[in-house]
């Protein structure tokens, strides 16, 4: 499927959007904690709106099938934090490396999955993530370099926040078009 039409930008936005709610349902059921998914919004993919944090991580996979494009799960620092606390049930360093990428990566994989799912039924054909890359500091920067590598020169950028009130648990959904 091609994104270069507005029809075509429309459709994937609207698959963005179910995958993202289907995602933060299934956030929600992880954390027990309501998380509303953000509609998502179009973004020039030169001026992407993930913020630079230094101690943000996430998860990337290309997808295969009938759509080629990237989907990258992001944590804000304090969100990461928060998500580890609440799945392993203690405070960020009372653990080694290996829980807390663990949890950040069944995560990833998790929300993954249900965004997948979504865009899947609407297209009405098979897609499949590819094995997740993990990213644990800068993942900002080690997206956009995960994009340019597997996607090339990206056509539609679509960025959909999960975002919670009750505490900083959330995230940042980009699923990057090739074209």
């Amino acid at each position: 499927m091609g994104a270069n039409s507005t029809y075509d930008i429309d459709r994937l936005a609207e698959m963005a959007h179910a995958g993202a709610l289907r995602a933060a349902d299934a956030f929600a059921r992880l954390v027990d904690v309501p998380i509303r998914a953000i509609p998502p919004v179009v973004v020039p993919s030169e001026l992407p709106r993930i913020p630079n944090d230094p101690r943000s991580a996430g998860v990337f996979f290309e997808l295969d099938g009938r759509l080629d494009a990237s989907l990258g799960i992001l944590f804000s620092g304090m969100a990461s934090e928060a998500l580890v606390q609440r799945i392993v049930g203690e405070q960020v360093g009372c653990q080694g490396d290996s829980v807390v990428e663990s949890a950040i990566m069944e995560t990833g994989n998790i929300l993954a999955s249900h965004v997948v799912s979504a865009i899947a039924e609407r297209v009405g054909e098979r897609l499949v993530p590819s094995i997740p890359l993990l990213a644990m500091g800068q993942a900002h920067r080690a997206f956009e370099e995960f994009v340019s590598r597997s996607a090339g020169a990206p056509t539609v950028r679509l960025e959909s926040s999960l975002v919670s009130a009750e505490e900083p648990l959330g995230g940042i959904l980009v699923l990057v078009s090739a074209g």
